[in-house]
């Protein structure tokens, strides 16, 4: 027999799917069949038999049903979903509806949603797709301000185990948004300052803080004085007030005669801009020292008057030992043969954390190692000097000891806050999911200051605590962010939970196995004790084996012509030895001026001071105006406290500009941004890729006008170097063109001067200098042929002058 296919005309084998083996009779499969793509599911043909000597013949019917499998994976509408929700929604709100579709038929094409990640269970989404607050939650910016969760479509939800199921995943983003439902929390329930009476108008008194846990404009804190007692019977003795921004306390009228009535109580109110205004108040105790308004009290030649309304301030490292100098006070009598008595006049007790001798002044640390920047920055103290010959002349004078960071915390996970951890913290993963989801985000806090806080983070094991072993073939940790994700496809019915332990740590520590107290040690390994073991603890003792490192050899900062704060720099050197062995001590070995004008160098050593214990570099003039247009080279030694032949150098470049020469970029205004890290980044790919610029950034501040100020917008300000020389903002701003590319890339836009003008600005003129000259040469040419064409019209009028008298005198 001879077969053959014979196609119908609707429905048949239009696409050449089958064939039919001309022998045997067979029909088989000619190519892949994608049920999604096929025209007709149901596809119909003959099969037309002949007899040998082909005088006969006769057809069978087919009919072949196709058949769907699940072979496709739902795809979502969008590749990743950012939505927001108000803090104070609650169940059953619906947040955002999300679709995902599959090409599939029948159940293959039912979709099934789910969400994971940290903090996955306050939510929950339906079968439609529709996201929605889940019952018994309730949302708290302060605490966590945004979930970052994984959404998961996954079809055939029916199907038995052994059925396949698709799935796919995307990134959902919910940004909980902030409402006002947090009042400003003063920092402490009352407050106690001093002044005295003769001291200038608009003295800085003391100040108050209070902290908003809203954001925006939510926690923007406004601090008005609601009332005084005794309560002011004239203008005049209305003698305090208060700044609504910073909640510095000062004298606003002169305190003379105040002292009669002290002390004052006042009632500090803080209320937030939020709608509605939420605000608590605290209580705030003034006292008002006569002081000695006498001509003849002592001078004081030291603590001089500081920049702040005559509060000198002075810096201090925390932890200070006892007897450590503070600083030298000085006063002189007028009184002939008299001598000072020093001592210190206040009413705190932080005044017990110093001494002061009362024959030299010096101001020394009272009690041994108790400083700590962490409780309190500031210290306020009143010295007193007293005329030994006359001890009712006295005068006064306000000493601010600000302290200094030193790297002193530990990393914590109970010190963060607005932040709880419970023990064992617990969340959830999906079984199946890809290798790299992310499963939670440790976060730990150091209280110090940058760079000081930067937080490492390794796994912990330890069998005694039951911290799963060998973590890392099921997990991988971040060291930088303590993002957990996973290091494989985990499967629940092989392991249904972890205990992971994650430890926190600072930067550059050694890793080391860390042993329990000697007493636990002791009694665990008694425990344990058979008596054919023994157990040989061996400690490692310090030598001094180290000399101190900086990170970095090469360094450049920048200083206003007119410093603004007595802070330039602050590198310091790390040695890891311990106690002693492990202290810095700072000098400058050498200072030089370089004129990259004249290319000349020049020592001057006076221009900038270091402060030997921390390594803080600060201004040593009041003015660098005659610098400007140079810079500063400055070789700065961190030696061994112990062995100074043992120590490491840096080199700091400290470029001299105005503030008028600074340039500027706008950035919109996003308060989930991290703006130094951005500002970092940015520094960074700039200097990358400019071959002959160098961009110093100087500020970040909300973007000013000549109109005002906008809080929707924020201002980077640079100053730019070229050829070792700060340019001014004209040259900046033609040079921050030439990098748009970059700027833009970074959502930065209108580079330009960072000073406002206020007038019509004359900036950017020096640029066309020959244009002045050229204007006046020819001036200069005009006037010459003024003089001479003045001169020959003279001449003229005095030969026809001459020849008319000459007639006149014939005639």
């Amino acid at each position: 027999n001879n077969f053959q296919e014979v196609a119908e005309p609707n429905g048949g084998d239009l696409g050449d799917y089958f064939s039919v083996n001309q022998t045997s009779g067979q029909v088989k499969v000619n190519r892949r069949l994608d049920y999604e793509n096929l025209t007709f599911k149901l596809i119909k043909f003959r099969v037309r038999a002949f007899s040998r000597d082909g005088l006969r013949s006769v057809d069978a019917n087919i009919t072949i049903q196709v058949q769907d499998i699940n072979d496709n994976v739902p795809q979502f509408s969008q590749s990743k979903y950012t939505v927001t929700v108000s803090e104070d929604k609650v169940y059953p709100y619906q947040i955002a509806s999300v679709f995902a579709r599959d090409l599939d038929s029948g159940s293959y094409s039912e979709i099934q949603y789910s969400l994971s990640g940290q903090g996955h269970e306050k939510f929950m989404i339906l079968k439609s797709g529709l996201l929605l607050i889940n019952n018994g939650t309730f949302l708290d910016h302060e605490t966590t301000p945004e979930y970052s969760l994984l959404l998961t479509a996954q079809d055939n939800p029916q199907a038995l185990s052994s059925e396949v199921r698709q799935r796919s995943s995307v990134p959902l983003t919910i940004q909980v948004t902030d409402i006002n439902d947090n009042a400003p929390s003063f920092s402490s329930p009352e407050y106690s300052f001093l002044t005295v009476e003769s001291y200038d108008l608009n003295t800085n008194i003391g100040e108050v803080r209070a902290v908003d846990r809203d954001s925006g404009v939510n926690g923007e804190i406004v601090y008005t004085i609601d009332s005084v007692e005794p309560v002011p019977r004239t203008p005049e003795e209305d003698y305090f007030g208060i700044s609504s921004e910073s909640g510095m306390l000062y004298s606003k009228n002169s305190l003379r005669g105040a002292s009669s009535k002290s002390p004052y109580k006042l009632v500090v109110k803080a209320q937030d801009k939020g709608s509605p205004v939420l605000m608590s108040t605290t209580i705030v105790n003034i006292n008002v020292s006569s002081g000695q308004l006498d001509n003849g009290k002592p001078i004081w030649i030291s603590p001089r008057f500081g920049d702040s309304n005559a509060v000198t301030i002075t810096n201090l490292t925390e932890h200070a030992d006892l007897g450590t100098v503070v600083i030298r006070a000085l006063a002189v009598p007028r009184t002939p043969g008299a001598s000072i008595e020093y001592s210190i006049l206040s009413d705190n007790e932080e005044t017990t954390e110093f001494a002061i001798d009362k024959d030299t002044g010096i101001v020394t640390v009272a009690r041994n190692r108790t400083l700590d920047r962490e409780k309190q920055e500031t210290h306020d103290l009143i010295l007193l000097a007293t005329d030994t010959l006359n001890r009712t002349l006295q005068s006064t004078r306000l000493l601010s000891i600000k302290l200094q960071d030193i790297n002193d915390e530990e990393p914590s996970f109970n010190n963060c806050p607005n932040r709880q951890y419970d023990v064992p913290t617990e969340t959830s993963v999906r079984e199946g999911e890809p290798v790299g989801t992310l499963v939670y985000t440790a976060v730990a806090c150091d209280l110090d200051n940058p760079p000081y806080n930067t937080v490492q983070y390794s796994f912990y094991e330890n069998s005694t605590l039951y911290c799963y072993p060998n973590i890392t073939q099921s997990f991988k940790l971040d060291a930088s962010t303590g993002q957990i994700t996973t290091n494989k496809i985990l499967d629940r019915e092989s392991h249904t939970t972890y205990l992971i332990c994650v430890k926190a740590s600072k930067p550059g520590q050694r890793r080391k196995r860390e042993l329990p107290s000697r007493q636990e040690l002791e009694a665990h390994l008694r425990q344990y004790s058979t008596g054919d073991v023994l157990f040989l603890l061996v400690t490692v003792s310090d030598i001094n084996d180290n000399k101190p490192t900086f990170a970095k050899a090469n360094v450049y900062t920048y200083i206003f012509s007119y410093p603004i704060k007595d802070t330039v720099f602050q590198q310091t050197a790390s040695d890891p030895d311990l106690g002693d062995k492990g202290r810095v001590r700072y000098s400058i070995i050498l200072s030089q001026y370089v004129n990259t004008a004249k290319g000349r160098n020049i020592s001057v050593f006076d221009a900038f001071k270091i402060n030997s214990d921390s390594g803080q570099v600060s201004v040593g003039f009041q003015s660098y105006k005659y610098f400007i247009g140079g810079y500063f080279e400055l070789t700065i030694k961190g030696e061994d406290y112990l062995n100074t032949n043992m120590y490491s150098t840096y080199k700091l470049k400290i470029y001299v500009g105005e503030k008028t020469s600074q340039v500027r970029v706008v950035m919109d205004a996003d308060a989930n941004r991290d703006q130094q890290l951005f500002v970092e980044t940015l520094e960074k790919n700039l200097n990358q890729n400019s071959q002959n610029a160098l961009y110093i950034p100087t500020n970040t501040r909300y973007h000013k006008t000549a109109s005002g100020t906008s809080v929707n917008q924020i201002d980077i300000c640079f100053f730019v170097v070229k050829n070792n020389r700060v340019i001014d903002s004209f040259d900046g701003t033609t040079s921050l063109n030439e990098v748009q590319s970059i700027l833009s890339s970074q959502n930065l836009y209108s580079p330009g001067p960072c000073e406002p003008a206020t007038t019509k600005s004359l900036e950017g003129w020096s640029a066309y200098w020959w244009v002045l000259v050229a204007f006046a040469i020819f001036m200069f040419v005009i006037i010459i042929i003024l003089i001479f064409a003045v001169r020959a019209l003279y001449n003229d009028y005095k030969e026809s002058m001459l020849a008319i008298t000459k007639v006149q005198l014939v005639q």
